[in-house]
């Protein structure tokens, strides 16, 4: 529902508050939106963020690319630059910002539940060397 939908304003005005009570919870911000709320609007396919018209892929949509990059690959160890899918590589890196703000107790954007998803495939939270696959030879840095 576009921001400004002349069919009907107060759906409009409506959905545009849901984003917004979202934004704040995501900012560890206080927020009238529940979990369950939430929920209910993903089932449908409700989009949180919407630029130019397009909307953002959601969560749970990047989840599913790493699940598929775990059967490819055997781990979540995305690499931080992934020329292959360097989106899904600044989601991985974004998870685990998240999880490193909640851990010092500052506001995140990662909610348990998602936590609790991405630890239930393997996905570490912290990576040495940024990932198996973006291990280079010296020479190969030495290159770049």
């Amino acid at each position: 529902v576009p921001r400004k939908w002349k069919q009907d304003p107060k759906l409009a005005r409506w959905v545009n508050t849901q984003r917004y009570q979202y934004n704040q919870l995501r900012k560890g911000k206080p927020s009238s939106l529940l979990p369950e709320q939430i929920h209910k609007l993903e089932s449908i396919g409700f989009q949180w963020r919407i630029l130019g018209g397009r909307s953002i892929v959601n969560w749970d949509e990047r989840y599913k690319q790493l699940c598929m990059y775990r059967e490819e690959y055997g781990d979540c160890n995305v690499p931080r630059k992934w020329k292959q899918d360097p989106k899904l590589a600044r989601w991985v890196n974004t998870q685990r910002y998240q999880y490193n703000q909640l851990r010092k107790g500052k506001p995140s954007s990662l909610l348990p539940e998602q936590i609790q998803k991405l630890e239930s495939i393997g996905f570490q939270w912290t990576i040495l060397g940024g990932g198996a696959r973006s291990i280079v030879s010296w020479d190969e840095r030495y290159k770049q």
